[in-house]
């Protein structure tokens, strides 16, 4: 509200400085019009639930003066909340900028409060009111590096926290934006990485499945490489057919036979052995 006053060139009006004019006056007319008007940007400038509890006043200077003593006196309670949301505001996942924003807002609002002392003697020589400036901004660097993720952040507060003297918190914000923008990178191309792995295995995998299922099956033995048509077991083995072994040497019962068909004469008896050598060659 007062920044609005001052672009207007209307502060006066609050502090007292542009006074109401005399009734007989010629600008008396002026004064009333400018008056009212700031009256009517106090009030649509407050709450629509407060504006109910504003009394009607003839002068903006006396509406300035009831909203001062109503709405700016210091609350100890308040101040003690303040700094115990300040003292465990944290990042917890948010990015670094939304997490600023709180710890500014919370700033400001003790600021109002508790505002830096300054020097009103005017006698000081020792510049007093650039140190206190100094230790509270550094009050401030301290609690907004404290707040950091310590996995993300925690080189960048000790490479800050080495310096002397500190860097100022505006180019210390700069440089925790910087990182995690970095740290972003690095996940997006450690995940693309993932994906591409898992794209190559998912690959392969659809690719084996695609020849095992472009081998024949036999509808008759339920075996792969071959269908009906071919199947031994149904036609009958060929002539010096050798079965295959299993093991080390050992040979699955097998028929075998010299001629081709089903009910061939030369089907021989099944030969069943429970341990060959494998240096032994077996015909049939």
């Amino acid at each position: 509200m007062k920044n609005a006053f001052r672009a207007k060139r209307k502060m006066g009006f609050l502090d007292g400085r542009i006074t109401k004019p005399d009734d007989a006056s010629a600008e008396i007319d002026d004064w009333y019009s400018v008056n009212s008007m700031l009256i009517g940007w106090v009030v649509q400038s407050i709450d629509a639930s407060l504006r109910s509890s504003i009394t009607y006043t003839e002068t903006v200077r006396e509406l300035w003066n009831d909203l001062l003593q109503r709405f700016s006196v210091g609350n100890g309670p308040r101040i003690l909340q303040i700094r115990s949301d300040i003292s465990r505001c944290r990042q917890s996942g948010q990015s670094v900028a939304a997490y600023y924003g709180n710890l500014k807002k919370l700033w400001d609002e003790l600021a109002t409060y508790v505002p830096p002392k300054t020097c009103t003697c005017g006698k000081c020589s020792c510049d007093l009111t650039k140190h206190i400036t100094q230790e509270r901004e550094e009050e401030r660097l301290h609690q907004f590096l404290l707040g950091l993720e310590d996995d993300t952040f925690g080189t960048l507060r000790s490479n800050v926290m080495a310096q002397d003297p500190h860097p100022p918190l505006n180019r210390v914000y700069a440089l925790a934006i910087q990182e995690e923008r970095h740290q972003t990178l690095i996940k997006d191309r450690d995940l693309n990485k993932t994906d591409a792995m898992a794209f190559s295995v998912q690959s392969g995998g659809q690719v084996a499945r695609q020849q095992t299922s472009s081998r024949p099956k036999c509808n008759h033995c339920g075996r792969l490489g071959h269908d009906i048509t071919k199947c031994y077991k149904l036609h009958g083995f060929p002539e010096g057919w050798v079965p295959r072994t299993s093991g080390c040497g050992s040979i699955t019962p097998q028929v075998a036979g010299r001629g081709r068909g089903r009910g061939s004469s030369g089907v021989a008896n099944a030969v069943q052995h429970a341990s060959v050598s494998p240096s032994v060659s077996i015909r049939y």
